[in-house]
């Protein structure tokens, strides 16, 4: 059958007309579930008790699908038509098993030319078990039509981390009963959650094409993967969409967006279209947010020596998305926080998520993961990616500070995620999703670049990619790849990097000759031996002797080394690690006086931040001339990153060195290029304090920058609360939240009943700053028993109105916290009572009071 005549079916006459429905319905026997033997990896790591999860086996091969489907929005459901293209993987089959979770099956049957023929099948709400009718073979090519209902909102599900619900598609406001929400449909395909909406092989091993009819309403405008091959009018004020995806992805990456959107067109090469979707609202801040997609999208092709593979590239933001974005191929969909105005984006562009996102049209969804063990190999690389667009873009110095973060975010919490990157055993395939996963496995990636060189490096991405387009993969492709460029065997990397778990943690001390023209560097590995292996670490050791720099490569491969290196001049400092690309911790036992030269001399930025940090351990109080210096160079020079982090340092600053360096933070705070250094001193200047700073906290109060404000009024709020309030009322309706949240603050612990009817009257005219509800609630506490009676019908207002917007959270979390302290000041009262005389002023005075705080505390809870 052709697929012009599948999609006429699909879309023929109405979507569901009345028909009589047959189907052949078998209970299932109950499924046994096999554990396999578990595989000991390494010891230590709490997730190696779980079972060995291998790639997905393969008895049908899914090869197109053609579906069409309507909403109804007031019960949340998907209507679907689909046809499904298979053949048999390997064997012959007569069974054809397809996930679907929490659907109403009307038909299931064979279509065979221009008849159907209806087929038997078991249900469990999770899959369909069809009974075909004959074997097929691997030759053989046969087409499955469903008829269903799809009820997204039944199923029970948990997410991850990074993806927080597991639904697959989602209704945004579906009845348009809350205010201030656009209506929308959007899905989430990953993990296994698209078929949630669709019959699907629901694995990353399964890869398809698709033709999706979507019928809507006139007004509402749709995304989806590949190309809009036509529109149709199906009814008055209905609209039918067809996108049609001829090259073939996972099947999580199939999306689906509907809403009002304004679309802001650009183009890549001139011929592919790069499209922006957001709220008509934000139409003029979309090429600002994401222009630079274009240029991201050439670099990337060249970087990798292979085009941009898609038909299209589209980007759109949602409301209440689950993640925040998704790298469905070519329709990357983005949390909200993306759409944004031209001062907050001062604040925060999410440029890493643009560029993230669309190195996965690369890796992830032109070469896809073959089983969720391996999703380092989609997510190590996109994020690894963004390091190489700012190395592009920006330069090093910004590239190294990505990787310095992500491997700080790493360290963070490897305590809990003592895993290996490829991990093949775990509880729940969406634990994968974490820092090992993301920040640990770039630095790898950057690790291994380091060691074979960027010819050779790139060569193997690149003939990574050529190998394996289009289709799936495990670690091994990419090593053998990589092993083919470079003609070096990687599987001692492999094993030690990808199939090993934890980090190198090296404490590096350094012992002098009495001329110090000779340096012993004594190097042991302190982490856990009988949890983790000693690593083998090539690394580069640079000595700086009378203004020269002489570099040593040595590899570390036991517990403990000695390296003695010699000079012809007395030594000044030794760096070690000196590219800064171990992914691991390095504490290394240096005087003050080395880490100064350190900062001086050697050239990285993180060279300088590791001799600032250290620095700022060491020293207890800034206070000599050699350290103001120092922050004097350091919170001048050209990197924000420094600026930034000598800024922490300045709270060891003592009287006079503050006097020394306060012109230099002063003019930080109003000149800085960029906004995160200026609010990091505005930060400083609330520690520090003091009247004459007051002109400078007045003058952030007009700063261009959200965060800058709500920093400055901060450090107002230190130096003249009553300043603070006043700054608070005027800019307590800002549309920024974070601004908003500030004011909010402030008013709750200095304000009265007028900035509580100001904190009311904001929020419930359509404020987004949802923390005005706790900011209520604070500054209610304060108030007379009498007042507090007073406001309970403000309260139920509040609490209906937070349902409508579905904020609900915010006000149950104030309004426990407000009843849970008035129960405590009784029981604090009770006690009180005790040591009062009887007939006592006091005793009776008090009696009177818990009396009407127990009949407030007993109203609060009788609220609807």
């Amino acid at each position: 059958m052709t697929r012009k005549s599948i999609i006429l079916i699909l879309i023929s006459a109405t979507l569901f007309g009345a028909c009589k429905v047959s189907k052949n319905i078998k209970v299932s026997e109950p499924i046994q579930k096999v554990i396999l033997n578990e595989l000991e990896i390494r010891p230590g790591a709490s997730q190696m008790k779980s079972p060995y999860r291998e790639t997905a086996a393969r008895t049908a091969d899914m090869i197109h699908m053609n579906l069409a489907v309507s909403f109804n929005y007031e019960k949340q459901h998907v209507l679907g038509k689909w046809i499904g293209t298979f053949t048999a993987y390997s064997y012959p089959i007569n069974t054809l098993k397809l996930d679907a979770k929490q659907f109403i099956l009307h038909r299931v049957a064979l279509i065979k030319k221009s008849d159907t023929l209806n087929l038997a099948y078991n249900y469990d709400n999770e899959e369909i078990s069809i009974k075909l009718n004959k074997y097929y073979g691997k030759k053989d090519t046969f087409f499955i039509y469903i008829v269903y209902t799809a009820r997204p909102e039944e199923i029970v599900s948990e997410g991850s981390a990074a993806i927080t619900d597991a639904k697959g598609l989602y209704f945004i406001n579906p009845t348009g009963k809350t205010p201030g929400k656009p209506r929308q449909i959007w899905t989430q395909g990953e993990t296994q959650s698209n078929s949630g909406w669709f019959p699907v092989i629901d694995l990353p091993n399964e890869k398809i094409t698709q033709e999706i009819a979507v019928t809507v309403d006139d007004k509402d405008l749709t995304i989806s993967n590949g190309e809009l091959m036509m529109s149709t009018q199906p009814a008055e004020g209905k609209r039918t969409d067809i996108w049609k995806q001829t090259k073939p992805h996972a099947p999580y990456l199939v999306a689906l967006v509907i809403g009002n959107f304004t679309e802001v067109k650009d183009y890549w090469r001139d011929s592919i279209a790069v499209n922006y979707y957001v709220e008509p609202e934000y139409a003029r801040y979309a090429r600002m947010i994401f222009g630079k997609t274009p240029e991201m999208m050439e670099f990337f092709s060249k970087r990798f020596s292979y085009a941009y593979p898609w038909d299209k590239y589209a980007q759109v933001v949602v409301r209440d998305f689950v993640s925040g974005a998704m790298e469905n191929t070519g329709a990357v969909i983005h949390f909200q926080g993306l759409q944004h105005t031209s001062r907050e984006h001062l604040d925060e562009t999410y440029e890493s998520t643009v560029s993230h996102e669309l190195a996965h049209h690369w890796f992830g969804d032109l070469v896809t993961c073959e089983s969720w063990s391996n999703i380092s190999l989609n997510e190590s690389f996109a994020t690894y990616c963004s390091y190489l667009w700012d190395e592009y873009k920006y330069g090093r110095m910004e590239a190294d500070y990505e990787f310095k973060n992500n491997l700080n975010a790493y360290i963070r919490s490897a305590n809990k995620h003592q895993t290996p990157l490829i991990r093949y055993q775990y509880k729940d395939r969406e634990e994968v999703f974490d820092v090992v996963s993301y920040q640990k496995g770039s630095c790898i990636l950057h690790y291994l670049r380091y060691q074979l060189g960027d010819s050779a490096f790139f060569a193997g991405l690149s003939n990574y990619l050529h190998k394996n387009a289009f289709k799936t993969v495990e670690v091994h492709n990419l090593r053998m790849a990589l092993e083919e460029s470079s003609g070096k065997d990687l599987n001692p990397f492999f094993n030690q990097w990808f199939f090993g778990s934890g980090h190198p943690q090296l404490e590096v001390k350094y012992r002098y000759s009495e001329n110090g023209k000779e340096v012993d560097v004594l190097v042991k590995q302190k982490q856990d031996s009988s949890k983790f292996r000693y690593f083998d670490l090539p690394v580069n050791i640079d000595v700086y002797a009378n203004g020269k720099k002489m570099r040593y490569d040595f590899t570390i491969a036991k517990k403990e080394e000695i390296y003695r290196i010699s000079s012809t001049d007395k030594i000044d400092f030794v760096n070690f690690d000196a590219d800064k690309v171990i992914p691991g911790i390095i504490r290394e036992d240096k005087k003050f006086d080395e880490w100064l030269k350190q900062y001086y001399q050697a050239p990285l930025v993180m060279d300088k931040l590791q001799a600032l940090n250290a620095i700022d351990d060491i020293t207890s109080e800034l206070t000599d001339e050699t350290t103001i210096a120092l922050l004097t160079h350091a919170l001048q020079h050209e990197f924000h990153g420094i600026r930034q982090f000598a800024l922490g340092m300045g709270e060891a600053l003592n009287e006079q060195s503050l006097k020394t360096l306060l012109p230099i933070i002063s003019n930080i705070c109003i000149k800085d290029e960029k906004s995160a250094v200026r609010k990091k001193a505005f930060e400083l200047i609330e520690e520090i304090g003091g009247k004459d700073l007051l002109n400078i906290c007045i003058q952030g109060l007009n700063d261009s920058s959200y965060q800058v404000m709500s920093a400055a009024l901060g450090a107002l709020e230190t130096i003249d609360s009553a300043a603070a309030v006043k700054a608070a009322v005027k800019n307590i309706q800002s549309s920024n939240r974070s601004l908003a949240g500030t004011c909010g603050r402030i008013l709750s612990e200095y304000g009265n009943t007028d900035e509580l009817n100001l904190v009311y009257k904001t929020w419930i005219n359509g404020s987004n700053c949802n923390d005005l509800i706790i900011a209520w609630f604070v500054l209610l506490t304060r108030q007379s028993i009498e007042f507090k009676v007073g406001e309970l019908n403000n309260i139920r207002l509040l609490k209906e109105e937070s349902r409508k917007r579905e904020v609900q959270n915010y006000f149950k979390f104030a309004y426990r916290n407000f009843v849970s302290y008035h129960k405590t000041k009784l029981s604090e009262w009770e006690e009180q009572k005790k040591g009062l005389k009887k007939k006592s002023i006091q005793l009776s005075k008090i009696n009177e009071d818990i009396r009407k705080l127990q009949s407030f505390v007993s109203q609060l809870e009788q609220l609807p």
